[in-house]
């Protein structure tokens, strides 16, 4: 069955939660197109709005991913599970809100109860999401309401961490309390280890302008100065050895 072909089945009685061949049924269509006329006919006919795909995600999941605001209030009111988790990486809708520019959906989710601590299969948390998208206005909103800053993931990644390439959302990460000295568990590296490797000489620059540790060391001995013998950039050697790394 083709998508194309869902809407005039519907018309002539066919089950509202008929799937085409690829497991979406009309709602995860409608969803994905922010077609809202459809969504409130397959709602007056009792679709299942919490009927997932072969990835495991409902069509809150599509809606969100594909800013839909119409129809994620709509599937909001009729009660879809704003915490689903999809298959591949339990990714929830409000992870999915996280990696939005703008704040607005994520709001919606929040204000009606999503749970922004739930965690992906990966330990991630919606703040997690954040910094890998740059989703500044996100993370804001998440922080006021309550969001563990230093969450660890399962590779033992902080957001702070993960923003390492993300000037933006890493710089609002620090000045909101950030621990900059963190160390990732599973060698000793530093914040500020990652970035120099990461070569990201705005964040270097923040990182030992806010005082990072410019002596912290590896589990396997490893300084500053030595990760930054790898980089290409000589001005972020010559940044650290003028502030007194070795």
């Amino acid at each position: 069955m083709q998508r194309t072909q869902l809407q005039p089945m519907l018309s002539k009685g066919a089950d509202v939660n008929t799937v085409d061949r690829t497991g979406w049924n009309a709602l995860m269509i409608a969803a994905e197109n922010n077609n809202i006329e459809l969504v409130n006919k397959l709602a007056s006919l009792g679709v299942d709005v919490n009927k997932k795909n072969p990835d495991g995600e409902n069509a809150l999941h599509i809606a969100c991913g594909n800013n839909c605001n119409d129809v994620i209030e709509k599937l909001i009111s009729l009660g879809s599970d704003m915490n689903s988790q999809n298959l591949k990486q339990g990714v929830t809708p409000v992870m999915m809100a996280s990696t939005n520019s703008s704040s607005y959906i994520l709001n919606l989710l929040l204000e009606h109860g999503a749970d922004f601590n739930k965690t992906s299969f990966y330990g991630m948390t919606a703040l997690h999401f954040c910094a890998t998208y740059n989703s500044v206005d996100a993370a804001k909103l998440l922080l006021s309401k309550g969001a563990k800053i230093d969450a660890v993931d399962n590779f033992g990644r902080t957001p702070l961490v993960v923003a390492v390439s993300n000037y933006p959302i890493a710089k609002f990460l620090i000045d909101n309390g950030a621990n900059i000295n963190y160390k990732m568990p599973s060698d000793g590296s530093t914040v500020l280890m990652v970035a120099i490797a990461e070569e990201s000489e705005e964040l270097v620059r923040y990182l030992v302008d806010k005082s990072a540790n410019l002596k912290a060391k590896t589990k396997q001995g490893q300084s500053v100065m030595n990760f930054a013998s790898h980089c290409k950039s000589q001005s972020i050697k010559q940044y650290l050895m003028s502030h007194g790394a070795k």
